[in-house]
């Protein structure tokens, strides 16, 4: 039975449960913390360490939490509002019948009229008994979420402490430091090489005024080995 669209509270009873006088429990829920699978409703519920909230959380219809607990149970009556809500639960204790309007009269026909799952500091400690919640099966993925569950999960691995980059990142900083030290010092060397072979060179071809110098032609200029005078 889907829910009306202005339904914003629902009356409940827990199903496969009673209190301890034989009585079933009810409860006005908001519709946040309801859902349907398979054409069965459920309620999630907070655990008992938060029961004391239960009435705050109900009249602000907040979103119930990932650790609440779901009960299977029974819809009895939808209310528009809190208030509504509230008068449909109160004629719940004092009648079995709840599903005819507010302006209706109610009769008892000798059905008990359930009873509220924290009327009293007793019921929290009932409704630690609770069966276990069912186990649903998981609908099948969509299309976006298979392609998420394809993803190929990537290990990376642990990275290093705060120290150890430090260290490594020195010890990148002097290898590099010494490689450039090696090549600059390799292109000065080349350098210097060529600019003493560029003054040599210029030295051994620069005329000699005044005649040439030496006796053999090994040591003097190529044009004075020929015999050619610079003197006229």
């Amino acid at each position: 039975m889907p829910l009306r669209a202005s339904t914003k509270f629902a009356i409940v009873v827990f199903k496969n449960y009673t209190l301890k006088n034989g009585k079933q429990a009810v409860e006005l829920v908001p519709r946040s913390w309801l859902y349907e699978n398979q054409y069965t409703w459920f309620c999630v519920y907070p655990p008992s360490n938060d029961y004391k909230f239960v009435s705050d959380w109900v009249k602000s219809e907040k979103d119930p939490d990932i650790d609440w607990i779901a009960y299977e149970l029974e819809l009895l009556k939808e209310a528009r509002n809190y208030e509504q809500g509230m008068r449909r639960l109160e004629k719940s204790f004092e009648v079995g019948d709840i599903s005819s309007s507010d302006m209706d009269e109610h009769i008892g026909n000798g059905v008990d009229a359930p009873q509220r799952v924290l009327e009293s500091a007793e019921a929290e400690f009932e409704l630690d008994e609770l069966p276990p919640p069912p186990v649903l099966e998981k609908p099948a993925p969509t299309n976006s979420r298979k392609r998420a569950n394809e993803v190929e999960v990537i290990e990376t691995e642990e990275p290093v402490n705060k120290k150890s980059r430090a260290l490594i990142t020195k010890k990148d900083l002097e290898e590099l430091e010494t490689n450039l030290s090696k090549k600059i010092n390799r292109i000065k060397a080349n350098i210097q090489y060529d600019l003493r072979e560029f003054l040599k060179n210029l030295n051994m071809n620069m005329p000699i005024f005044g005649g040439c110098r030496g006796a053999n032609s090994s040591d003097v200029p190529f044009f004075c080995a020929r015999g050619i005078s610079t003197i006229r």
